[in-house]
């Protein structure tokens, strides 16, 4: 049994994870007299599973969306899983699909598919963005141009394309003075 600081040097994250975790059950613990301990092997599981995640997870992903027709243009995954943080909060995944396509029956079976993979994989919530071609474009020119910044930085593409091939070729087509 280890103490919370313990435990937390012991998984490479700050006391405060793992007092959340505690907190919100998905890590056990007991009260020995005032010190809250949490079991060893827990700790080593539970964050053994967070450091392999974005791999586990772009996997299985790359495989189902090679099998995919018609598959999304790009599916992402970024934020905290994407950087192999020892303890992400949650899984955070941009799917780009073409213009006006966000209703289209296919891409919902997609967005259900990625969404139960994550949820098979981990007890995490996913967060999946979806957007389009045609807002992929005002987002790189408008509020959420960091955002796309901090994606393509830190982002790991499953695929079927890369989100960089496609953020270039969507700003080549919407550029003044294109053909489009």
């Amino acid at each position: 049994m280890l103490g919370m600081t313990q435990a937390a040097e012991r998984a490479g994250v700050s006391r405060r994870t793992i007092w959340r975790y505690v907190r919100d059950g998905r890590l056990p613990s007991v009260l020995q007299g005032q010190r809250r301990l949490v079991d060893a092997a827990a700790v080593d599981q539970r964050f053994a599973l967070h450091r392999d995640l974005a791999d586990i997870l772009i996997t299985r992903w790359a495989r189902y969306l090679a099998r995919m027709r018609p598959a999304p243009l790009a599916v992402t995954l970024f934020g905290s899983a994407a950087r192999h943080e020892p303890a992400p909060h949650d899984i955070d995944v941009l799917m780009v699909v073409p213009a006006g396509q966000h209703n289209h029956p296919d891409y919902h079976r997609v967005y259900h598919a990625l969404w139960t993979q994550a949820a098979a994989v981990s007890d995490l919530p996913a967060n999946i963005l979806v957007i389009d071609t045609d807002e992929l474009a005002r987002g790189a020119y408008g509020a959420a141009e960091m955002l796309l910044v901090d994606i393509v930085r830190d982002g790991i593409d499953c695929g079927p394309h890369t989100l960089t091939e496609l953020l270039r070729n969507v700003l080549k087509a919407t550029s003044p003075g294109s053909a489009a």
